[in-house]
């Protein structure tokens, strides 16, 4: 087979080499938009396999339109830091093993006694984690209602900013999340809520950040992405949620928090605390989830990693190479289709195995897209080759064969002719001029020859129209023959009607 694809790239001309060189440009472009357009839909269905992965020790409590829309709040900012002290004082009543707070306090609020009443319900209660917001051009933290000593106890991050990989499509979109960013260098570092909820459910210590891991207690390991990053694995839009005002007014059901990791958050969309993902590319996810499904993905420990740019060209690459081993390789379109379903069927189940069993997300859609117009350039390049041979096979034997029998021999293809030489029954034919030495003598050269052209011409369609096989000239006589190198029937009638 390497003999064929070598000779294949032999055969291809400057012209070619335009042709590939222009179907080469379109595909990139054409591979780069509709790559950034659909594969992250298509990576959305890799999510589903974590279906079975689903914490079920995760429970929210959403500040929800139901919250917003009740007796007692009518707006946002009709809650005040009391409310949130009672709501904190409810869900501990339940005796959770995290409660996780995806809100930020860091103004003071317009009552002091119920800032000091949140304060000392926090004081009180390390497994409450409550977020605050990193100023990354100043390099600090927005703690001012609390004191600086609070600031190591139980504090994380609220990442306000979105952080994206977009897998091999570079960009930054505002509105998208898959991965969280960890700040303040390598000494002491402020972890994002889901991380520092983990490690407290964990009951680890400490947290060290290298070159490419974070290190809990010099044992336990996050994998980082690009030495600053975590990126989310997706398990559910959804986790088990009750109404904020619901626990607020009903202290008893914060029975079912017991032993649970409890994330407190905005589902509202008033409130617009909401993203884009890689689990739903069209409708956008409340960041209270996001965080749940990072801490999801880290109590599961499927960690998942993306392509970088040189591992999607490389694979892609390579696998380009193996189409065109196969296209080439085919010389049947049923072996293509075959072959074709064989390739795009062993790439997808590749990937989906990839992803449950290494957590690496590989694009399918750029490649699969590669194939079909690799497959449909270089089938496009045969055919016109193989039409243009036929062109030049009935002009080459048209001028001794029927049109008829012309196409017949380039139907049954050369595979049936015989080359190699074939008893059978033929009718041949002879037929000169009477007279024609005496005539050739009397003559000058270029009327003989115009005198034999129209000759020829007539007995040639004659025995043409006949279906017969000319089969030489010999000076002003002609040899013919039928039922070669097809079968006809009556080739004794044939030439006698020709004669």
């Amino acid at each position: 087979m390497t003999h064929k694809i070598i000779a294949y790239f032999q055969n291809i001309q400057r012209k070619d080499i335009l042709f590939y060189g222009g179907i080469g440009i379109f595909l990139f472009l054409l591979l780069f938009i509709l790559g950034l357009q659909f594969s992250y839909t298509i990576t959305s269905s890799y999510f589903n396999l974590n279906k079975s992965a689903i914490d079920k020790n995760i429970a929210i409590v959403a500040l929800d339109e139901e919250t917003l829309n009740s007796h007692k709040f009518k707006r946002y900012q009709d809650i005040d830091r009391c409310d949130h002290a009672n709501l904190l004082r409810n869900i501990l009543y339940g005796d959770p093993k995290i409660v996780v707070v995806d809100m930020v306090f860091y103004q003071k609020g317009e009552n002091e006694a119920c800032d000091n009443e949140l304060k000392d319900i926090l004081q009180k209660n390390p497994n409450v984690i409550v977020g605050v917001e990193y100023d990354e051009t100043r390099k600090t933290l927005h703690t001012d209602i609390f004191w600086e000593e609070w600031r190591s106890k139980n504090i994380a991050l609220v990442n306000t900013t979105s952080y994206n990989s977009l897998n091999v499509f570079n960009f930054h979109l505002a509105d998208y999340k898959n991965r969280v960013k960890i700040y303040d260098a390598r000494k002491n570092p402020i972890l994002p809520l889901a991380i520092e909820a983990y490690k407290q459910a964990r009951g680890f210590k400490e947290a060290v950040l290298t070159e490419t891991d974070i290190v809990f207690d010099g044992r336990e390991k996050i994998p980082l992405d690009e030495g600053e990053f975590v990126n989310i694995n997706f398990f559910t839009s959804s986790y088990p949620t009750v109404s904020f005002i619901d626990i607020l007014e009903n202290p008893n059901r914060s029975r079912m928090f017991e032993w649970k990791t409890v994330f407190i958050g905005a589902t509202a969309q008033d409130i617009h605390d909401e993203f884009l993902t890689p689990f739903d590319t069209s409708n956008f996810i409340p960041g209270v989830m996001i965080h749940a499904n990072l801490y999801n993905t880290l109590m599961t420990k499927r960690f998942i990693e993306y392509e970088n740019i040189p591992t999607f060209f490389l694979v892609n690459f390579l696998a380009i190479l193996l189409f065109t081993a196969i296209l080439v390789w085919t010389v049947s379109i049923f072996s293509w289709v075959f072959y074709s379903f064989l390739v795009v069927v062993g790439y997808t189940a590749f990937s989906l195995l990839a992803f449950r069993y290494f957590g690496m997300i590989i694009e399918i859609f750029p490649l699969i897209v590669a194939y079909i117009f690799v497959s449909l350039a270089i089938y496009l390049k045969k055919y016109l080759e193989e039409k243009h041979s036929k062109d030049q096979v009935r002009a080459i034997f048209s001028r001794y064969i029927s049109e008829d029998v012309a196409n017949e021999l380039i139907k049954q293809g050369v595979e049936n002719m015989h080359l190699g030489g074939a008893e059978r029954e033929v009718t041949v034919f002879f037929s000169d001029l009477a007279g024609f030495t005496d005539l050739s003598e009397s003559l000058k050269p270029d009327e003989l020859g115009r005198i034999l052209n129209v000759y020829f011409e007539e007995m040639s369609s004659i025995i043409l129209a006949e279906k017969g096989t000319i089969d030489k000239f010999i000076g002003d006589a002609i040899m013919a023959f039928w039922n070669a190198p097809l079968d006809l029937p009556r080739h004794a009638n044939n030439a006698c009607t020709a004669a």
